[in-house]
């Protein structure tokens, strides 16, 4: 899986996306490569820890 970058575009499967919709409803935190997919400085993927 890509890092995020500015010019990459990263399509999550329908898997993943239930995946993490799952995660979240239950209060868990997302795997690690999600959150700096989301986030593009590693200070704001932690802050969810």
């Amino acid at each position: 899986m890509p890092r995020h970058q500015d010019t990459e575009k990263y399509e999550l499967s329908d898997a993943e996306k239930r995946d993490l919709i799952k995660l979240i409803q239950q209060g868990k935190p997302l795997p690690e490569k999600y959150r700096y997919l989301f986030f593009r400085s590693t200070s704001a993927a932690r802050l969810g820890r």
